[in-house]
């Protein structure tokens, strides 16, 4: 029986305050702080994950509680009058309608916003939806239900990719026979969507288990993901899926070894440049704290992978990282950990390239009171030469977003 080892490291129910604290490092972001946003809670409640921005520049993102019905709710922020303005797109209910909901969130050309909720839908195992912009408001769409029908995945515990013509990949955390599964909901011809699951996880030495991060696309129109725990070492995978006539194919391109190499990969994976990939660990590694990492695949076909950071190793380092790394146009990585700073309250961190090496620079620390919730802090987004993030706290203790510029 595989069990999330993020179980005794985060929490995600407790919301507490959080202020940001001058960084170190040589760009002082922390001097230009300030709080976009306060939640209301009725407006939601502990924001999670990844921003995501449309073409103007508005911010969507979603809440794992609060709303009118306490079930979550998917917003958007719009800049007005020189703050932000919320809307909120739909508060979930926790029933048909899903709860929960998870990001990254997809918008496309036409305004929809796409996205998965945890739990709810008719069998309580979560939903994929559809939420359409109207002169009369937001319609939210179920476009499956997990537990639906026979052999299905069940509880999607990240958010959707979608490719250049619109068809949408997920994740899940359980399935039928086995220990989670990638889906597909592909355009029918006319209007509707296909559902199908790709790949079921088995757990044993040749594949992984238990993913908990998003799809990402990477060359020739190859699926990439991670699992928490499987593979070769039982420290969790890094996985490909290739189309062919057949149909989808997954394989296991990195087996984490655990101890120096790193264990449970969490977050999503970001594509560099030459088609390399990177990542976080929330274990292992030299001080056994967690990885940043670096895939390459070489000319023979092969994959290999190196550490390019363990954290823990300098006192105030972060700790636990459990994020999704961004990418700049100079190929510095920018992530956030759970733990460590100069507080143990977690920290943004980048990642700056220097020939074949990496050196760590702490943005900002995290602080907050002793009941905070630190580990709660999600994914930085690099727009414009600003960061923007959300994490729990603020005025009213039900969340933040927030802006970090150079």
């Amino acid at each position: 029986m595989f069990t999330s080892k993020l179980s005794s490291l985060v929490s995600f129910s407790v919301l507490a305050a959080f202020a940001l604290i001058c960084p170190l490092g040589d760009r002082a972001f922390a001097q230009h702080e300030k709080v976009l946003y306060t939640f209301s809670g009725t407006g939601g409640a502990l924001p999670m994950g990844t921003l995501v921005t449309d073409a103007a520049g508005n911010l969507y993102g979603s809440t794992q509680s609060g709303g009118t019905k306490g079930a979550g709710v998917v917003f958007k922020l719009v800049r007005a009058g020189g703050g932000w303005v919320e809307t909120v797109l739909h508060n979930f209910t926790g029933s048909n309608d899903g709860g929960g909901p998870q990001t990254p969130l997809v918008v496309d050309s036409a305004g929809n916003v796409y996205g998965t909720a945890y739990f709810g839908g008719g069998s309580n195992l979560g939903v994929v939806f559809e939420l359409s912009p109207s002169a009369s408001g937001w319609a939210e769409k179920v476009l499956h239900s997990f537990g639906s029908i026979s052999g299905d995945a069940a509880a999607p515990y990240t958010g959707l990719a979608a490719d250049t013509t619109g068809n949408l990949y997920g994740t899940t955390t359980i399935a039928a026979g086995g220990y989670g599964a990638v889906f597909e909901l592909s355009r029918a011809n006319g209007s509707g969507w296909n559902y199908s699951v790709i790949h079921t996880f088995r757990g044993h030495t040749s594949d992984g288990a238990i993913p908990y991060s998003s799809i990402v696309f990477g060359q020739l129109g190859n699926l990439y993901g991670m699992t928490e725990q499987g593979g070769a070492f039982g420290a969790g995978t890094v996985f490909s899926m290739s189309l062919s006539a057949s149909g989808w194919a997954e394989s296991v391109i990195y087996n984490f070894k655990g101890g120096s190499d790193g264990e449970a990969p969490f977050g999503n994976l970001t594509l560099g440049s030459a088609g390399r990939l990177y990542g976080t660990t929330l274990l292992g590694g030299a001080d056994g704290q967690g990885t940043a990492f670096e895939l390459t695949l070489e000319a023979s076909g092969e994959w290999s992978g190196r550490v390019i950071h363990s954290f823990g190793s300098f006192t105030g380092d972060g700790l636990s990282p459990a994020s999704t790394l961004g990418i700049d146009a100079a190929g510095n990585l920018l992530g956030t950990t759970s733990l460590g700073g100069a507080r143990n309250a977690g920290t943004i961190f980048e990642l700056k390239p220097d020939g074949a090496s990496f050196n760590e620079r702490l943005v900002l620390s995290f602080s907050g009171p002793a009941n905070s919730n630190p580990q709660a802090v999600g994914n930085v987004i690099l727009e414009g030469g600003s960061l923007y993030g959300v994490g729990p706290g603020g005025a009213t203790r039900a969340g933040v977003v927030f802006e970090v510029t150079p």
